[in-house]
């Protein structure tokens, strides 16, 4: 009925006097949420985009979108007093998200950031006021106000400079307390992407400073990935004419000497798995110095978090230095691993790794043998080529399972063994480096290639232990009748 009366009066405000009868009322309306609904869709029937208020009790002014008047700055104008009480309301929090939808010129969002300038620290750590200061952030957005080629012109910059410091002149001192917010490090992060300078550099800047207390912290250490994972589009948007920071090295220059510890901590380990992913190389070589040191690496290994930053090392070594670095240092505990629940997931990414390495070394000799440029090498699924005719002479390929039924026990066939050998009954041992539902050979010397072997074998993520015997045969496809 209210959008029908309005199309009727287009030069009259027909929603307006609903308004002047609601407003005074709204304290009462604003907690019921079928009466938070009503004042919502009463909004759409406001006159916005102007830059004055019509008086409250009058109804004879022309309305129409070509006016410079606003309806919604009247509206602002009465619930000025009430803004921290109904953004703290479940059903208020709606009506002002939704109100900062509607604000469409530089005058309605100024007096928006007028209402919100004393309170916004304190709502940015409430979960409903959280919301609300959210959508207005959103709203002051200079992109909003930009024409096609991105230019604002002198008098709105003018104004949306004066709207940026009532909203972020605060956020800089107060920038930790509300990162360890679970609501405010939200908003922090939302502040990071649309501030302007110079709020944006004094919010990061508190942010980096204090990196040591936000990683141990539930809610501050998302602020800090935050920033990990969009490094590239931050570090564009630093003071203008500086060049760009690197604010990844930055964040990592706080925590070093720190490494070990912080990766024994629920939180802050999967901001040193995340810096491991994330930095180059030289750089990752300082975080796994500090992981490898033999005064912490035994405690970071058997450690329920410190043994995931350990696993993620591995599998980020992308020089074979840090590489080798990582497994010459883990190999002298294997003993450790084995007493450890999260033994069997480091060794299973060091033999990923190691594989890995192989083949890696295997292709640029054969590039090199045929006169061509070394290429990446592509990463093949299954056990083909894992040990390779240098490391095993004699031996073609890797053993395959065979089955366990006809023997009642593991049975294993290898090719490249002459006819002459006899089958042989070994027991497992436990070795660091084992392929997961693969096998690997070891004791087998250079120029010994068909002497018998030990076997060790890992299937399905768990070792074989000691108890379970196999046997080894010929060739893969011997007949069940022949064994």
């Amino acid at each position: 009925m209210l959008q029908k009366k309005r199309v009727a009066k287009k030069s009259i405000s027909s929603a307006i006097a609903l308004c002047t009868k609601l407003l005074p009322d709204h304290p009462c309306l604003r907690p019921i949420p079928n009466g938070s609904e009503l004042i919502q869709n009463t909004l759409g029937l406001l006159k916005n985009g102007g830059s004055v208020s019509p008086a409250l009790n009058s109804t004879d002014y022309i309305a129409d979108r070509a006016s410079d008047l606003s309806e919604i700055l009247l509206l602002l104008g009465e619930i000025k007093g009430h803004i921290p009480r109904i953004c703290y309301d479940t059903n208020g929090t709606r009506f002002t998200q939704k109100l900062f939808d509607y604000v469409k010129s530089v005058d309605e969002l100024e007096f928006c950031a007028e209402c919100f300038s004393d309170s916004i620290i304190p709502l940015c750590k409430d979960i409903n006021g959280s919301h609300s200061v959210a959508r207005l952030l959103a709203a002051a957005r200079q992109s909003n106000f930009s024409d096609e080629n991105g230019k604002v012109d002198a008098a709105t910059e003018e104004k949306l400079s004066g709207i940026h410091k009532m909203l972020y002149k605060n956020f800089a001192e107060n920038c930790v307390d509300v990162c360890r917010n679970r609501q405010g490090c939200c908003i922090i992060q939302k502040c990071l992407q649309w501030t302007p300078e110079p709020y944006f550099s004094m919010i990061i800047d508190t942010v980096l400073q204090n990196t040591l207390k936000l990683v141990n912290d539930p809610f501050g250490n998302y602020v800090v990935q935050f920033i990990l994972d969009n490094e590239k589009e931050l570090s564009q948007r630093g003071q203008s004419g500086q060049e760009a920071t690197n604010y990844t090295n930055r964040t990592i220059r706080q925590m070093l000497h720190n490494v070990a510890s912080l990766s024994c901590d629920k939180f802050s380990s999967n901001v040193i798995e995340k810096c491991l992913r994330t930095v180059s190389s030289d750089v990752r070589q300082l975080l796994v110095d500090e992981l490898t040191d033999p005064q912490v690496l035994p405690k970071l290994l058997t450690d329920s978090y410190a043994n995931y930053v350990i696993q993620t090392a591995i599998v980020t070594s992308s020089v074979e230095s840090q590489f080798e670095q990582l497994r010459d240092s883990i190999m002298p505990l294997q003993n450790l691993l084995k007493n450890s629940p999260y033994g069997v997931k480091v060794e299973a990414k060091l033999a990923r790794r190691q594989r890995a390495s192989l083949r890696k070394q295997e292709h640029q000799k054969e590039q090199s043998r045929r006169g061509t440029a070394p290429s990446h090498f592509p990463e093949k699924n299954g056990a083909e080529n894992v040990l390779t005719p240098q490391l095993l002479p004699g031996m073609h390929r890797i053993p395959a399972l065979v089955g366990s039924e006809p023997l009642q026990q593991n049975t294993v066939a290898f090719s490249g063994i002459t006819e002459e050998m006899t089958s042989v009954m070994t027991q497992p041992h436990y070795m660091p480096l084992m392929l997961q539902g693969q096998q690997a050979l070891i004791g087998l010397q250079q120029g010994h290639s068909h002497q018998p072997f030990q076997v060790n074998i890992m299937k399905d993520t768990a070792m074989w232990g000691p108890q379970h015997s196999f046997t080894l045969f010929q060739q893969p496809k011997q007949r069940k009748t022949d064994r």
